[in-house]
């Protein structure tokens, strides 16, 4: 579980946590990425890639061009963190 403690020991832009996701009943899935921002807040960044397509997205390249998430159901959904935690989201 993310705690605020956790995200004040991370460095800046340090990812601390990643995931594939199928997408049910679609030939793509989601890869996300969280990141620490720079005052120990974070946000989430994904990208849904096409299965049989052969571009590549590293880790680093979804934290710097991937998409913010805003929905913080599904931010809570990826990453189990405290309510301090949550808190300190970058929208």
């Amino acid at each position: 579980m993310l705690t605020i403690e956790d995200l004040k020991s991370f460095s800046h832009e340090f990812i601390f946590a990643c995931g594939m996701v199928n997408i049910p009943g679609s030939d793509k899935y989601e890869k996300w990425v969280a990141v620490r921002g720079v005052i120990h807040d974070w946000a989430i960044y994904r990208v849904i890639v096409e299965k049989s397509t052969n571009t590549e997205w590293d880790w680093y390249r979804i934290a710097r061009c991937g998409d913010k998430i805003h929905s913080m159901e599904r931010v809570k959904e990826l990453v189990s963190c405290t309510e301090e935690a949550i808190k300190m989201y970058r929208h």
